[in-house]
């Protein structure tokens, strides 16, 4: 399936599929003392409702944001089978959304 947006969605699957992927072999990590001791344990608790997502820093897409991208999708058949897993549709609608909202900037 060919896309008739000319953009570049980012790393293919085999690049992505390396093991360490994403990692900064050269960047700098906490001093081990704050790794071993971290004062603060993680809360792995879903938050209630959308307002204690907020306040947590999770980012959430209120209905009016999701129907303004249905919108921009148009016709778009994201429940096709690409023959790809479905990343050939997630790459198609990456570049959808990046021309959607570079027009409105």
């Amino acid at each position: 399936m060919e896309s008739p947006i000319d953009c570049d969605p980012g790393d293919d699957l085999a690049t992505a599929s390396y093991p360490s992927y994403g990692e900064d072999a050269s960047g700098l990590l906490p001093p081990s003392d704050e790794l071993v001791d971290d004062t603060e344990a993680p809360d792995y608790q879903e938050p209630a409702d959308a307002a204690a997502k907020q306040d947590a820093g999770i980012f959430v897409s209120h209905d009016d944001k999701v129907e303004e991208m249905k919108a921009a999708l148009g016709d778009f058949d994201y429940l096709a089978d690409d023959g790809n897993w479905g990343i050939d549709a997630y790459c198609r609608v990456v570049c959808i959304a990046t021309d959607y909202f570079a027009a409105m900037e």
